[in-house]
């Protein structure tokens, strides 16, 4: 297998390139050809260009997952939440149907909120809305 088909798989992704030497360096591989590869270091906007036979090894850099945060939705209405704990708490459609709206609301506010992906606080308003006025003309 030739090594543009080898490293090919890399191009336009995070990687660990380590070199004959052994030295590692972190960046992204811009394009590769038989004979070269083009490589950009992390923190520099300039690639350099660098040989196949200078290379030992190309990994994957393993990506950290980013950080998820509970998202603000507003209070549910009654004629809605029946549909809500299928959409939203995975409630089977079952038991979602044997509910009537009122006993679903009842069924939605007792489920704890604190840890789930959603809350029903309300969505942020905003800025624009918080003038110093209180709407009166003078």
């Amino acid at each position: 297998m030739s090594s543009d088909v080898l490293y090919a798989e890399f191009v336009d992704r995070r990687v660990i390139l380590t070199k004959v030497d052994g030295s590692e360096h972190e960046g992204k591989i811009s394009a590769v050809s038989p004979v070269v590869m083009m490589f950009t270091p992390k923190g520099t906007r300039s690639p350099e260009l660098i040989t196949i036979s200078d290379v030992q090894d190309v990994q994957l850099r393993p990506e950290k997952p980013r950080k998820l945060s509970q998202k603000s939705m507003d209070p549910i209405s009654t004629g809605r939440v029946r549909r809500h704990l299928l959409d939203y708490h995975g409630t089977p459609v079952s038991t979602v149907n044997e509910m009537g709206d009122v006993e679903a609301e009842i069924y939605h506010n007792e489920i704890d909120h604190s840890d789930l992906g959603h809350n029903h606080d309300g969505r942020p308003k905003k800025d624009s809305d918080d003038d110093d006025s209180d709407g009166e003309a003078e």
